[in-house]
């Protein structure tokens, strides 16, 4: 499985990942609270138009199917139509049941939790996907010897914003501190006593 130290399964002649993967850093995770559609109900996949705005930039020549999309991301989709040849939006998880609904787009975009194992890998290539671009950091689900075997470059988010990170501990740490917590069950319950 992968390691924190590559970013790529293979070197090769792919689509340039840098160019695949400036157009993910910007993408949030999910609310992992909300419950993943069942795989026996696979919903169709929608199409997303390619842009016909004459000012777009030129366009990469890459297609690409996105998984696990959620609502929120619809907004960023709107964007990936500007810059790909071809945006598939699947809102299921990929797995093997759902991996043929990739097949003949040059690229795959993957959330942190979908199936990327050997049997799912080897789908894909027989697919024609030649790339994994994950929307997340960490990329352990990928079987990266797989993806090397079928010459398929697996691209990540490098980073998520440390000062981010920090500002909400330091965040929480206020909230401690002026007891927010409690405040927040008294003014639930309406007791807006100020003694406490």
């Amino acid at each position: 499985m992968g390691s924190a130290c590559s970013r790529e399964a293979t070197p090769g002649n792919q689509p340039d990942d840098a160019q695949i993967e400036k157009k993910l850093v910007s993408v949030h995770p999910y609310d992992e609270k909300k419950p993943l559609p069942v795989e026996e109900n696979i919903p169709l996949a929608k199409e997303i138009a390619p842009s016909t705005d004459a000012a777009s930039p030129e366009k990469l020549d890459v297609s690409l199917a996105v998984f696990s999309v959620r609502p929120y991301m619809w907004s960023q989709l709107n964007i990936w139509k500007k810059s790909f040849t071809e945006v598939k939006v699947i809102e299921t998880p990929l797995s093997l049941m759902s991996a043929p609904l990739a097949k003949g787009y040059t690229a795959v975009c993957a959330f942190v939790n979908d199936d990327l194992s050997a049997e799912v890998i080897d789908a894909l290539a027989a697919n024609g996907n030649t790339a994994i671009a994950m929307r997340c950091a960490g990329f352990d689900r990928v079987d990266l010897a797989a993806a090397a075997k079928h010459n398929i470059k697996v691209m990540r988010v490098p980073a998520y914003s440390p000062y981010a990170v920090a500002e909400h501990a330091l965040t929480l740490m206020l909230g401690l501190n002026r007891q927010i917590h409690k405040a927040n069950v008294r003014v639930r319950q309406g007791n807006y006593d100020l003694s406490g």
